[in-house]
């Protein structure tokens, strides 16, 4: 049987120490796209259709957003939500 990337990287996780390795890999990987969010996303207009018609993240998510040292781009982010729900009221 063919092995593939994500069975090498499990592997790598069962050394990281205590804990579930699938945990770890989960977390790492939205961390990883929390971060990629804040850096890139934040100002690309077709995120903000997606997201402003989701109403944002769910609140475990928009907690971990919340959490990350970028306040401008989480401000941004709530800034636009802000205005739809004021402009809807």
């Amino acid at each position: 049987m063919e092995k593939h990337r994500a069975y090498y990287e499990l592997l790598d996780k069962l050394d990281a120490g205590p804990g579930c390795p699938i945990c770890l890999s989960v977390h790492r990987a939205l961390d990883s796209y929390l971060n990629g969010y804040l850096e890139e996303g934040v100002t690309d207009e077709t995120n903000w259709g997606a997201l402003k018609a989701a109403e944002g993240w769910c609140g475990r998510h928009a907690h971990q957003l919340e959490g990350k040292a970028d306040g401008l781009a989480v401000a941004l982010f709530y800034g636009h939500l802000l205005e739809e729900a004021e402009a809807a009221i």
